[in-house]
């Protein structure tokens, strides 16, 4: 019986073993996931600021060449008002 007890015992500990093994395995896994996670945040947050900033460069591209056409137009207003004046005038 004390035979058995202690085979009992030895396998316990023996799986006890390959437990704490398996769950140190299991700790490093999640620690290097973690460090992955983080360095995907890390990448994506720079990878964001780029995109904005790229965005940003654009909108301000398209703001200066809104402001140039609205100039264009402005000055084809006034040439056309004075074309109309002066046809008035010799007209």
């Amino acid at each position: 019986m004390e035979a058995q007890i202690l085979g009992i015992l030895t396998e316990m500990h023996q799986q006890m073993g390959r437990i704490e093994r398996d769950v140190s395995v299991l700790k490093e896994d999640v620690t290097h996931i973690k460090e992955s996670i983080q360095r995907i945040e890390i990448t994506q947050n720079d990878d964001t600021v780029a995109l904005l900033k790229t965005i940003n460069g654009k909108v301000d591209l398209l703001q200066q060449r809104q402001e140039e056409s609205d100039r264009v137009v402005d000055l084809h207003s006034i040439l056309i008002t004075r074309m109309q004046a002066h046809m008035m005038m010799s007209g």
